[in-house]
């Protein structure tokens, strides 16, 4: 279905690449919504591996800055002083569960920290990776219900007959109208 070319990954880059998992902050250029400026380096949360093709994906949740609770289902909270040292942000963070990018494990978006050789920046723990769960799970219902809707749709053609060479119009006619003489000159 996706026709994707394969990406060369160097030794160095698979290092970090072979032990991402769903719960890992990483730091990403992720674009902003409706923002003109370039993209800047964010922390973003894996939320899941995919292998499209012979491509490994990766799934990232956008974070953001975030002084209050976020009230939506679909956020991820880090509050406390041990919970963001753990995820590796500065402060209290929101992970946009809406605001999704699956892009490939060697995109060029990825900040490599000099230090480590690795744009990783912590991981989640507590009831944040619990909250994590749950979206994952969420966003996998919705992709298995979206395929079976997909699957009942083309299976609902595949059980009638097709018509070969359909090389001709169906018009639908209404009975004629008698036309009255009244009025024509004979």
């Amino acid at each position: 279905m996706f026709d994707l070319p394969k990406i060369s990954q160097s030794p160095r880059a698979t290092a970090w690449q072979d032990h991402l998992a769903p719960g890992v902050v990483v730091a990403f250029f992720f674009p902003a919504p409706g923002d003109e400026t370039p993209p800047h380096s964010r922390p973003c949360l894996v939320l899941d591996l995919e292998t499209l093709g012979e491509n490994r994906m990766v799934l990232l949740a956008c974070g953001k800055n975030s002084p209050r609770p976020s009230v939506r289902i679909s956020d991820i909270d880090i509050r406390g002083t041990a919970a963001c040292r753990s995820a590796g942000v500065d402060g209290p963070t929101r992970f946009c569960g809406t605001q999704r990018l699956l892009v490939p494990l060697a995109h060029g978006g990825f900040e490599i920290s000099p230090e480590t050789g690795s744009p990783v920046l912590g991981r989640l723990g507590g009831q944040s990776y619990e909250r994590m769960q749950a979206l994952r799970a969420q966003i996998h219902a919705l992709r298995d219900l979206r395929a079976e809707q997909r699957r009942r749709r083309s299976g609902f053609r595949a059980g009638r007959p097709r018509m070969r060479g359909r090389d001709f119009t169906v018009e639908t006619r209404h009975p004629r109208r008698r036309w009255s003489n009244a009025g024509v000159n004979q």
